[in-house]
């Protein structure tokens, strides 16, 4: 592998805007890369991941919803989760989306006005 296509763990949870522990699993679920793999996560396979996914932060970033709100706002427009990733520390589903779908969604919902 290329170094060059290296970030560590770190960088890779503020590309995603998440946590260290939710890269962990995406990578011991092999999506970017692989927990075998100490030389931290490929961007490559992260792009790609981003590309086909979306999490729930990043919805709440860019709509009007919370995140109490968006999980049953999508569900409600037809979007069901592309799969759960692990369990916050507030006891629910850290959750990823197939982003294609999530992108029409926030087409459709703009966000809350800034004030």
């Amino acid at each position: 592998h290329d170094v060059s296509d290296r970030m560590s763990t770190v960088q890779a949870a503020k590309e995603l805007q998440t946590s260290v522990p939710v890269i962990g699993v995406l990578r011991e679920r092999k999506l970017i890369g692989t927990a075998l793999d100490h030389r931290g996560v490929s961007r490559r396979m992260l792009e790609q991941f981003k590309n086909r996914y979306v999490l729930t932060h990043e919805i709440v970033l860019r709509t009007r919803f919370t995140h109490v709100t968006v999980t049953a706002a999508l569900k409600a427009a037809g979007i069901a989760p592309a799969f759960a990733i692990m369990k916050n520390n507030r006891g629910t589903d850290q959750l990823a989306w197939d982003r294609l779908e999530v992108e029409r969604f926030i087409s459709e919902n703009p966000p809350r006005s800034r004030m």
